[in-house]
Formats: C-alpha cells, sequence, structure tokens
C-alpha cells in the first residue's frame, strides 16, 4: 500500500513530467474511509483518508465542493498553475514545521483574521522583498525587530496614511527626511538629517520656524508674518517676550538673592571711581551678525562697550567660546547704587564744610 505522501508526491512528479496527456488536477477530499491503490498503475483501487483523484476535466479551482460530493478540501490545477486549499465548511491552513516538530510557518486563520506566521522553533522569522534588479529593497526581521527599506542606489520610503486617505508621516532615505503633514495632505514639519535643519511651516507651506545648527541660527516669522518670542515660568507667567515687528524685548528677571547662598560677602569699595572710570555710549549692531541678521545694521542703542567694562569690573563681563562679550547689566545696579552712596557722602561732607565756612563769615561780618 502506498502511502498518502508518496502518492500526492507521484501524482505530481507524472503531471509535471507529462505522464498525463491530458491537464491534470488533483482533490484531497475528506472520507472517512480507507482503501488501497494499485501501485503499478498508480490509480485509486480504493478510496484512502484522505483520497487523492486525479480527472481529466477541468473542475473548479476555488474548493467549494463542485468536484462532487460538497467535501472538496485542496485543489492543484496545472492549468491554472495554482492551489487552493480551504472551502466546504473549511479554513485552508498551510505549516511548515522544524526537524523537532515545531511550526516554522504558518499561514491561515479564521472567519474573524487571517494570520501568516513566520519563525519559531528556534528559528528566527524573516521576510525579504527583491526589486526586478534583484536588490533587496525590503527586509523585516524578526531577530532584530527592524524594517530595513532600500538598498544601495536605491533609497527607502515609508509612509503613514491618515484615517482620510493623506499621507500623515513620510521618511525618506534618499534625502534623509522625515516630513509631518496636516490632515489637508500640507506638510507642516520638515526634519533634514544631511543639515540637521528642523522647519516649521504654516497652513500655506512657508516656514516660520527654521532652525539650522550648522549656522548656529533660529529664525522666527516670514515673510508677511511676524516673529516672537515668549518664556514663560512655571505659573504660566511669560517672564520673557521678544516682539519680532518692534524688536522690544520686555524681560521680568528675578535672581536668586538668598544670604544663606553667599559667602565672603564684602562691601563694595570704590563704586563712585568705577562709575566715573565706565563709559556709555550710543551705537549700532553691525548686519549679519547673531543678533542682526537682517542686510542691514540695526537701530541705533545705548550702553556700554564690553571690552571697557570689562577693564573696570570683571565681574559683570562674561566671554563665550567664539571670544565675544557680553555685560549683566541688571548687576550693574549694585555698583551704581554704592557709587550714589558714595557720592552722596561727599556732597554731605562738602555741605558740612560751606556751612562751616558760612557761619565763619557770618561771624565776621557782625563784627
Amino acid at each position: 500500500m502506498l502511502h498518502r505522501a508518496d502518492t500526492l508526491v507521484s501524482l505530481l512528479l507524472r503531471s509535471i513530467v507529462g505522464g498525463y496527456r491530458r491537464p491534470v488536477w488533483l482533490f484531497l477530499i475528506n472520507n472517512e474511509k480507507q482503501k488501497r491503490c494499485d501501485p503499478g498503475t498508480q490509480k485509486l483501487a480504493e478510496p484512502i483518508y484522505p483520497e487523492i483523484r486525479p480527472v481529466s476535466q477541468p473542475q473548479h479551482s476555488n474548493a467549494n465542493g463542485d468536484s462532487g460530493g460538497g467535501d472538496t478540501r485542496m485543489v492543484i490545477s496545472n492549468v491554472a498553475s495554482q492551489v487552493t486549499i480551504g472551502g466546504s465548511g473549511q479554513t485552508g491552513q498551510v505549516q511548515l514545521r522544524s526537524a523537532t516538530g515545531e511550526n516554522t510557518l504558518f499561514l491561515g486563520g479564521d472567519s474573524f483574521e487571517t494570520n501568516a506566521i513566520l519563525g519559531g522553533g528556534g528559528q528566527f522569522g524573516r521576510v525579504l522583498l527583491n526589486d526586478s534588479f534583484h536588490r533587496r529593497t525590503v527586509d523585516i526581521i524578526a531577530l532584530e525587530g527592524a524594517l530595513v527599506l532600500g538598498a544601495d542606489g536605491l533609497g527607502g520610503t515609508l509612509q503613514i496614511i491618515g484615517d482620510n486617505g493623506q499621507i500623515a508621516v513620510q521618511a525618506s532615505g534618499t534625502d534623509r527626511s522625515l516630513r509631518l503633514s496636516d490632515e489637508s495632505g500640507t506638510q507642516r514639519i520638515v526634519l533634514q538629517a544631511d543639515d540637521g535643519r528642523l522647519q516649521l511651516l504654516n497652513a500655506t507651506g512657508t516656514a516660520t520656524v527654521d532652525i539650522g545648527p550648522d549656522a548656529a541660527v533660529l529664525t522666527l516669522g516670514a515673510n508677511g508674518q511676524d516673529g516672537d518670542i515668549f518664556i514663560m515660568d512655571s505659573t504660566g507667567s511669560t517672564t520673557i517676550s521678544c516682539d519680532g515687528n518692534s524688536g522690544k524685548v520686555v524681560c521680568k528677571s528675578l535672581e536668586q538673592s538668598d544670604g544663606r547662598l553667599k559667602t565672603d560677602i564684602a562691601p563694595l569699595a570704590g563704586a563712585l571711581e568705577n562709575v566715573l572710570a565706565l563709559r556709555g555710549v550710543r551705537y549700532r549692531r553691525r548686519r549679519g551678525t547673531a543678533a542682526i541678521a537682517a542686510a542691514t545694521d540695526g537701530p541705533p542703542e545705548i550702553g556700554f562697550v564690553g571690552q571697557e567694562v570689562e577693564g573696570v569690573c570683571p565681574e559683570l563681563v562674561s566671554t563665550d567660546s567664539d571670544g565675544f562679550k557680553s555685560v549683566s547689566y541688571s548687576r550693574m545696579t549694585a555698583v551704581l547704587v554704592e557709587a550714589i552712596k558714595e557720592q552722596q557722602q561727599v556732597i554731605r561732607e562738602q555741605a558740612a564744610a560751606l556751612d562751616d565756612v558760612l557761619r565763619r563769615l557770618s561771624a565776621v561780618e557782625a563784627r
């Protein structure tokens, strides 16, 4: 008696090499009876379980019972070049197992869900897709939990479609960019890796926020739209604001100044002399600097020159990594306060001396 697998393989081989001169369809039929087959002719003398029946007339390949009997489970057609599994009240399944009998591939499911499962039995699943030039353009690797798109000479692209059918997220390996779009499909966020640039766009597609790390520049606003800055504290109150139209900066500054946090506290002597050594100036900022990105110099301003202040009160000046000086105008208040007090002391002493002179003159005149 031939085994069922031997019978199926033999029939398939005969079909492939032309053992049957006419088209051959093979049906696996659920039959509770078992019968032997003739090993010489390979024809079924009696039904076996499951019965494998070669037929020479075309049959429907949807395995819905059209072969007669109403219990077809599998159809192999060498005319349609297809294999149909399932039907007649049964869901089709395909399984591949390892040498230890564990499933490594499963195709099938139920009326609610269809599954394709790869991996198991000590083997990890992997799906590879090649293009027409045999370049591996899609690689799903279960071992690493990775999805690889693209190949050498072909950048991969990942698109996520929103519930309205528009592209919501697009990642491109060609230009190394990530683009996020709103509900209408208009791009609103663009991140470009080559120059590390981040742009936020308005509804018309114009970048109103542009961060360029290579030039260390943050640009707010665009043609027809002012850029503003608001910095808030933990209570939601604005502590720093900058109006892009007028250039006005409003700063609510509260510096921590608790005496319990300080040491080596000493009076500030010579404040009046320091103030007298300082020089207030009127100036304009040069164009092309970080503060003035416009094509022309900035408007007139009043202040100090950092290098000059550093020579008098170095504690008020800081220097960045590029050597540029910044002056702490708020801390200069302490110098000005002490200078006023010293000046007031001089005025009092001069007033006392003047009073003494006036008394003496009055005494002389009274003689």
